[in-house]
């Protein structure tokens, strides 16, 4: 990705999945330092940019707050013009197509991107510490048997076991010194 490429930060008045919108209005207010009744605005289902123009690390940082406090957010790319590197040649038989970003709807997660024409499904990110399997695993039927096993006292010397090995000794009849 771009280094100087510029996103918007957008709300739709979508919560996250166990939010009350309650306490998501509280949030919202405390994050942005707003009466309650200025950040139930946020709430309305029509989009809204929070962020204009910012780079992609701020733009994250904020969804992630976002995230946080209970409301839904999206990170969308801003159309950037790029400068015609040779704008002596207008007489191009073939007319260029531009880029269009405007319908692509990229919301950020770590660095994976997801949504618009790149990816080809959405997916969540579960909270930290949480179950992700809902099926428990069975433990084997058969339990082995230790009764044969033995364990020495606390601070007994334990004798190591010396296999009796005959010495080889190689065959260097066929050596000379020169």
């Amino acid at each position: 990705m771009n280094a100087t490429a510029k996103f918007n930060l957008v709300v739709a008045g979508e919560l996250v999945p166990g939010a009350s919108p309650e306490a998501v209005k509280n949030n919202l207010a405390k994050l942005f330092k707003l009466p309650v009744e200025k950040a139930e605005v946020l709430l309305n289902a029509t989009p809204r940019t929070l962020q204009k123009e910012v780079d992609q690390a701020t733009a994250m940082k904020w969804r992630a707050a976002l995230q946080r406090a209970g409301l839904k957010s999206s990170i969308q790319p801003v159309a950037t013009k790029v400068a015609d590197p040779n704008p002596q040649q207008e007489s191009s038989p073939v007319p260029r197509q531009a880029e269009d970003h405007s319908n692509k709807n990229i919301e950020m997660v770590g660095t994976i991107r997801t949504g618009g024409n790149e990816f080809t499904g959405p997916f969540d990110v579960a909270e930290v510490g949480a179950d992700l399997s809902d099926a428990k695993e069975e433990l084997p039927g058969l339990i082995p048997s230790i009764e044969h096993l033995s364990m020495a006292p606390p601070g007994e010397d334990i004798e190591t076991l010396n296999y009796e090995q005959e010495p080889v000794t190689p065959d260097i009849s066929h050596l000379s010194y020169s």
